[in-house]
């Protein structure tokens, strides 16, 4: 949000993208982050499978977009997510054991 063109470089970006999108890209990630940390921090158990499919949805869009553009980008990107939707399953898995 605050640099994009220098974090795009450091992720190994190969194509350049309009400062203005990624802004608001990274604005709506981080907002997005900001709404599963909550949920997460205050156990809100019900939305718990909500966040999952929306990480498995932004993880599947990201590979898809990493295969049609090749960038390097979209991987690290990708990668990010899918570390936050494995930890985030292995959470809901135990929550839902410590029940039965």
């Amino acid at each position: 949000v605050i640099a994009p063109a220098g974090f795009f470089k450091l992720s190994g970006a190969i194509h350049s993208y309009s400062p203005e999108v990624v802004r608001f890209a990274g604005a709506l990630m981080v907002a997005l982050a900001v709404a599963i940390f909550q949920i997460t921090r205050h156990r809100v158990e019900v939305l718990y499978s909500a966040v999952l499919v929306a990480r498995i949805s932004i993880f599947g869009v990201l590979v898809w977009v990493y295969v049609l553009t090749d960038d390097l980008v979209f991987m690290v990107f990708s990668i990010v997510v899918g570390v936050g939707m494995v930890l985030a399953t292995i959470g809901l898995l135990k929550d839902r054991k410590g029940r039965l």
